[in-house]
């Protein structure tokens, strides 16, 4: 039988960093009760579980009995007994758990809806109280929760200890501190940036209709003026200086080899090129397509559908 893990009850991330220790292997009795057992497969936690995670973060895993979860450590010691309604891993020595939260009727759902969430340390002690609606986990001792739901959620940003870094006053707050800025939206629909001590270094950007995150590569992020799908798309710094003039109908992904392709003109018609870091346009907009560059390639298409390869000055190439 195929080990059932709490993937399917807790709200947990893949593809975080798995930790060893005693290398606890999660098995299933005849009563379909949940243990684990070490790696020369000598039972160290008896099965008593209904469900079991089969990986250990920062030396805890999830367990749970009848759907209220807890946590064992990779001793396979009970440090946490099951009575949250949701958890995630534990991320900074903290992780969130929910209390009051259901599961709704949709099998893919992410995470309980509903209830309060707090964060506990690795003793089970509450650390953080149980009273926002919306919470992350942990990232270099900080981390983005909210209270209310959107569109009138309040989101702001608090330490390990609880404390307050950044007020709970945002519709929107990102956590990705990309070139040191971190993307907010305000509850009247406008973007900017805070720092890493939580200072509004970008104010809110009242000429622009949407704002992207930073681009760490380039230090610049995307900024539109306009409503989709009419918008016109350019640049500004990390000062919130505009360093590309919101001119493209639509700008690539990403900047790639120091370049991004661009287009200009009504969608039938749009013509591609590319433009570096500056704005300058490196490549004329000549182009019916416009792909990225790759080691100092980028396949294109010209109006006569032909589709070839050109180097970064724009020169045809095998």
């Amino acid at each position: 039988m195929k080990t059932k893990t709490l993937f399917t009850i807790c709200f947990l991330f893949l593809g975080a960093v798995t930790v060893k220790a005693q290398q606890l292997k999660p098995f299933e009795d005849s009563n379909q009760k949940w243990g684990y057992k070490n790696a020369s497969g000598n039972v160290v936690v008896k099965p008593k579980y209904t469900s079991v995670n089969n990986r250990f973060h920062e030396g805890m895993a999830s367990v749970a009995i009848d759907g209220k979860i807890g946590f064992i450590n990779d001793k396979g010691v009970e440090i946490v007994p099951p009575k949250y309604d949701g958890v995630d891993e534990f991320a900074d020595g903290l992780a969130p758990v929910n209390l009051g939260g259901k599961w709704p009727e949709d099998p893919n759902a992410p995470n309980v809806q509903g209830g309060k969430w707090g964060y506990i340390d690795k003793t089970g002690k509450e650390v953080i109280p149980l009273i926002y609606d919306e919470i992350r986990k942990f990232k270099n001792g900080k981390v983005v929760v909210s209270i209310g739901k959107y569109p009138n959620r309040k989101a702001g940003m608090i330490d390990n200890t609880g404390k307050e870094i950044v007020p709970l006053k945002y519709k929107t707050l990102w956590d990705d501190f990309s070139v040191g800025r971190a993307l907010f939206q305000t509850v009247d629909d406008t973007f900017g940036f805070i720092d890493e001590t939580g200072k509004e270094a970008i104010p809110p950007l009242t000429q622009y209709s949407t704002v992207n995150s930073f681009q760490a590569k380039v230090g610049l992020a995307k900024v539109f003026v306009g409503k989709s799908p009419n918008s016109k798309g350019g640049f500004i710094d990390k000062n919130g200086k505009e360093a590309v003039a919101p001119k493209y109908d639509q700008l690539g992904a990403y900047f790639s080899d120091g370049l991004l392709s661009v287009g200009i003109g009504a969608k039938a018609e749009r013509k591609f090129g590319y433009i570096d870091p500056t704005g300058k346009e490196v490549i004329p907009l000549i182009y019916k397509r416009a792909e990225v560059f790759k080691s100092g390639r980028a396949r294109v298409t010209d109006f006569n559908n032909r589709t070839f390869y050109i180097d970064k000055t724009g020169k045809e190439v095998e």
